[in-house]
């Protein structure tokens, strides 16, 4: 049986960045998704503190929704992912 790693993005910080009030996709971000969907072995999720549809719309937006398995409400439990250098 293979083995699939599972790997957790969070849309609102990692793909998208506001530039002149605006949120802008970050090229370099979304070729990665891509090229890691292509290689395989992991299954991606996407997550929002908007909502699991919001997630969803950017990833459509953006051209990369087929890459993903699931998309997600952001967590309010767990680690914070502001200051980890305090961990």
């Amino acid at each position: 049986m293979k083995k699939f790693l599972a790997a957790y993005f969070d849309v609102d910080r990692l793909f998208l960045r506001s530039l002149e009030g605006k949120p802008r996709p970050i090229p370099a971000v979304v070729e990665r998704i891509r090229n890691l969907h292509a290689k395989g072995g992991f299954n991606l999720y996407l997550s929002s503190s908007n909502g699991a549809a919001y997630a969803r719309a950017v990833a459509i937006e953006l051209g990369i929704a087929d890459c993903f398995a699931a998309f997600l409400d952001r967590p309010t439990d767990g680690l914070p992912d502001d200051h980890n250098d305090e961990w």
